[in-house]
């Protein structure tokens, strides 16, 4: 069903959210876009919500397309989940919308309370807003789900946020997004940020989101910036499997050295999460513990929710002020208790970096196999490669990588857009799964996402 606004002002919500079932799909759409303006509710729970508090599962397309969204003063949420059954969306779209947000408004904030999957794409949309350090422009902290689904890098099987504006207006400290459970996964592509953060978290009520991708983004922050040196600009806290590549940071002032960092909270931090130092059954716990304190941690960086062998990668990342790469760096913290950061997150194990800027001119230069990752055409990519530091379970399915700039196909449109850092539209990242062999490891899910040409 599709409904369609004349060009005009509108006022939604009132205290009653626009809630169609998972039985029926819909599509509002302005005849015009950015002729339609929507002045939405204050009240919680929030003014769109399909598939709203019934559970189950979904296949319908719900899109939202082509309006003015101004959110009132106060506290305020236009897609809202709270104290919900457990529900699967497989086909949201909100296309080509602005949002002007207020007084740490939200676009989406779904409660700790809630599992709910999100699966679609926010495309084309501009959202303006003052994201401070509670509210940002999604703030997802859906629960872990008792049956997680799959692994869901490089699928459907994720939102996406690609060709978007995302602009904080007073530096703020948060997010534009900041995600808590494994029911979360996110891929955010091809947008322009600014003054604020890709954060995600683990904490005592969610292990942090099962996969998150980062890549062709431009993230900006100038003299408002609460941290215009890019401090964390892409931040990731207990997080499972994640890949940032190909992005563009641009400071005001010198950029931060954790500009991209990764980090386990049940390393250091008692935060009310049981400890990772091989007291909990949730854990590797590997032996001897004096070593490994509990290695791995349940979901940290570089595993999945069943404690597979993930690592992180990130590479093609780079400082437009000085032209140099920027690496992936591992936080430790502080707390009452002992930090093992250094035995939980280790270079080349699991988390990798790439080993140079450049582009690989032979098939031992810059990279050679032995460290990290290197990227350039498949025909100079090295002929041996080593496997990870990891001796157990997962020991053998990962080690080095290589972005091979001239293989797949994922890209239908024929460009770089936003200026990734790449030759050629595509790309595929190979791992070397053992001794001197390369399999694929990731490829990007196809751009524009489906749902954008339906």
């Amino acid at each position: 069903m599709t409904l369609t606004f004349q060009a005009g002002s509108y006022r939604w919500g009132g205290g009653t959210a626009i809630q169609p079932p998972l039985t029926k799909g819909v599509t509002l759409i302005c005849e015009s876009v950015g002729a339609c303006d929507v002045f939405y509710s204050a009240s919680f729970p929030g003014t769109w919500r399909p598939g709203c508090c019934a559970g189950g599962s979904s296949s319908r397309l719900y899109r939202v397309s082509g309006f003015d969204f101004i959110a009132p003063p106060g506290a305020s949420t236009w897609f809202a989940w709270d104290d919900s059954p457990e529900t699967t969306l497989e086909n949201i779209r909100l296309d080509h919308n602005t949002w002007t947000l207020d007084d740490d408004d939200s676009v989406i904030n779904v409660s700790i309370s809630t599992v709910l999957y999100l699966y679609g794409v926010i495309d084309h949309s501009t959202i303006t807003g003052n994201f401070t350090s509670t509210i940002p422009f999604i703030a997802s902290a859906a629960r872990d789900s008792t049956s997680p689904v799959p692994d869901r890098f490089g699928t459907a099987k994720n939102l996406y946020v690609e060709d978007s504006v995302i602009t904080s207006t007073i530096g703020g400290l948060a997010g534009c997004l900041d995600a808590f459970g494994t029911s979360n996964a996110w891929v955010w592509r091809f947008n322009t940020i600014t003054n604020c953060r890709m954060t995600t978290h683990g904490t005592v009520h969610g292990y942090g989101p099962s996969n998150v991708e980062y890549y062709g983004n431009a993230a900006i922050y100038d003299a408002a910036a609460s941290f215009p040196n890019g401090y964390r600009a892409f931040h990731m806290q207990g997080s499972g499997t994640n890949f940032v590549w190909g992005n563009t940071i641009t400071t005001n002032t010198a950029i931060s050295s954790d500009a991209i960092t990764i980090q386990n909270y049940r390393s250091f931090q008692p935060n009310g999460d049981p400890a990772c130092d091989g007291g909990d059954a949730i854990d590797g716990n590997r032996s001897p513990t004096a070593t490994h304190h509990g290695y791995p941690c349940y979901h940290q960086p570089g595993r999945d929710v069943d404690n597979g062998y993930y690592p992180v990668a990130a590479f093609r990342n780079v400082n437009t002020n000085t032209g140099n790469k920027v690496d992936l760096v591992r936080n430790g913290g502080g707390g009452a208790r002992p930090d093992y950061t250094n035995s939980h997150l280790i270079a080349d194990r699991d988390f990798y970096n790439a080993i140079s800027k450049d582009e690989q001119i032979s098939a031992s230069s810059p990279f050679n196999g032995t460290a990290g990752i290197g990227h350039g055409t498949l025909a100079n990519r090295p002929t041996t490669c080593t496997t990870s530091a990891e001796t157990g379970l997962g020991a053998g399915d990962s080690g080095v990588m290589y972005w091979a700039t001239d293989q797949g196909s994922w890209n239908s449109s024929n460009s770089n857009p936003h200026g990734v850092q790449q030759n050629g539209a595509d790309g595929v990242l190979y791992h070397c799964s053992a001794t001197n062999t390369w399999s694929v490891y990731y490829t990007p899910y196809t751009y524009p996402h489906p749902l954008v040409t339906r």
